[in-house]
């Protein structure tokens, strides 16, 4: 009985596409230096103007660049993190436990470090980041565990 709720392997090709669509755009955007701006009228829960009234469940026009390429950076690493390998045994879970372990471990340390360090919109920015930083964390560390253990069972 597999217990493990994980995504078939095309999973992973589909957020491959999605991370490189992403970076792609957003390194093209930051080389022309401009701002690529869809505007969507929807309901939003809470929108505040800088210098005006808090409105609450109101259509208004609002940029989703941003929302859509970060949630589709998310997507992309989730898809990455959460499918199957092609070889998918008790020996990969052990190391996808342990590579989970380790991402905690290491974004609980770069939270705290960005608590102490960071402050201002620098803490925002930080707290961005740390938003796909553990995912970052367990793919790069799953994957380059999976490495060494089959350079290993090649010698």
């Amino acid at each position: 009985m597999n217990k493990y709720l994980l995504l078939p392997l095309k999973f992973r090709i589909i957020g491959l596409f999605a991370i490189a669509l992403t970076v792609t755009t957003y390194f093209i955007n930051g080389i022309y230096n401009s701002r690529i701006h869809w505007y969507i009228t929807f309901p939003v829960v809470a929108y505040e103007e800088p210098f005006g009234d808090k409105s609450y469940f109101t259509f208004t026009r609002v940029a989703v660049y941003d929302t859509v390429i970060c949630l589709l950076f998310l997507i992309g690493l989730m898809f990455i993190a959460f499918s199957k390998i092609k070889r998918e045994d008790e020996y990969s879970y052990s190391i996808r436990l342990s590579s989970w372990l380790w991402a905690v471990w290491m974004n609980c340390i770069f939270m705290v470090l960005s608590f102490v360090f960071f402050y201002g919109m620098s803490f925002f920015a930080v707290m961005v980041c740390n938003l796909y930083s553990m995912l970052i964390i367990f793919i790069l560390r799953f994957y380059y565990q999976l490495y060494k253990s089959s350079k290993l069972k090649t010698i």
